[in-house]
């Protein structure tokens, strides 16, 4: 017997997020939700934006024929600032996007968001990795190893950007090695190709359309400064989340879509102890966001994979691996 596509409508209530998904008794699965008024099929990400009162037909395809039953759940939607807006997804990521007063700036490919990885020796001495799941702020998310994490998302820097904090606490009677991190696939406005470079205080990320956007993890006060920034392939954010970064820049082309990974490494927790994590996402200049006397003024490559940085207060800092380019006594790019 072939497998058939049947085709659902759907009529929401009212407008905002909704998980959709088909009765697995039967196999089935969500081939794609299509808008009827053009016949145009929607991202879904963790979730599918729609109109209520709009028709929608949702196709689904299982592996025999016979009755298919809709599971649909609302979903959470957005808190925006002027500039950004964040919301948890029906399948725990971290779903952050600009926001024009208008339109959403997407930052990740279908717009599925921001993972959360941990990974933690459990209570029989195995290393565990897992991928964390939330669903609200301040709702603790517990973990195999017995780690629970407490997320929290707000606005700083006039709604520029979206920091998140991450209380990491361990309940339990045993001291617990871990690591912690976050990756994404990037999509900027759009643009699966967009170019992403490393910075002195963590990635940017840059649209063909010009849209920059950036992750603050190093080098800004109040940032818990990770451990290492990784970027390539779109297949290698999960080999590759406690890796560090081995070029300055890459762009991705056609079947190259890019991801990033940083992380938090080797840290250890004592019984019922808590530690704190933060990083922020947003749109604009990160000058905005730093103190006067550590205010980047200069920066640059100093080596294939090493960068370097002068604050305001005449602090050098050079970040990467690998060998310095020579110069000569006086000539280094951060004296011009």
């Amino acid at each position: 017997m072939t497998a058939t596509t049947i085709t659902h409508v759907f009529v929401p209530e009212s407008s905002g997020f909704y998980r959709i998904e088909a009765d697995m008794e039967i196999n089935g699965w969500v081939e794609n939700v299509r808008d009827s008024s053009n016949n145009s099929a929607l991202y879904s990400g963790a979730d599918y934006e729609l109109v209520g009162g709009k028709t929608y037909f949702v196709n689904v395809g299982p592996d025999k024929t016979g009755d298919v039953t809709l599971t649909v759940e609302k979903g959470k939607d957005f808190t925006k600032s002027a500039h950004m807006a964040y919301r948890y997804s029906s399948s725990g990521t971290l779903d952050i996007r600009g926001w024009d007063g208008e339109n959403y700036i997407q930052t990740s490919d279908s717009n599925e968001g921001y993972y959360t990885v941990l990974r933690a020796v459990d209570e029989w001495g195995d290393e565990d990795t897992d991928k964390v799941g939330f669903s609200s702020d301040g709702i603790p998310a517990e973990t195999s190893s017995g780690l629970t994490i407490t997320p929290n998302l707000s606005f700083t820097d006039d709604g520029m950007f979206v920091i998140v904090s991450y209380v990491v606490k361990n309940p339990t009677d045993r001291t617990i090695p871990y690591s912690l991190g976050v990756n994404s696939e990037v999509m900027i406005a759009g643009d699966d190709s967009a170019t992403v470079y490393a910075t002195a205080t963590g990635l940017k990320m840059e649209s063909k359309t010009g849209v920059s956007y950036y992750l603050i993890c190093n080098n800004v006060p109040g940032i818990t400064e990770a451990d290492s920034t990784w970027f390539g392939k779109y297949d290698g954010r999960e080999e590759n989340q406690f890796s560090d970064y081995t070029s300055l820049s890459l762009t991705g082309e056609d079947d190259s879509y890019l991801t990033f990974a940083f992380a938090w490494q080797n840290r250890s927790i004592a019984p019922g102890a808590t530690q704190t994590y933060t990083y922020e996402l947003g749109i604009g200049s990160t000058g905005s966001i730093l103190a006067p006397e550590n205010s980047v003024i200069a920066d640059g490559n100093c080596g294939t994979s090493l960068l370097w940085n002068l604050n305001a207060s005449g602090t050098l800092t050079i970040r990467g691996t690998g060998a310095m380019d020579n110069y000569e006594k006086g000539k280094a790019p951060w004296y011009s």
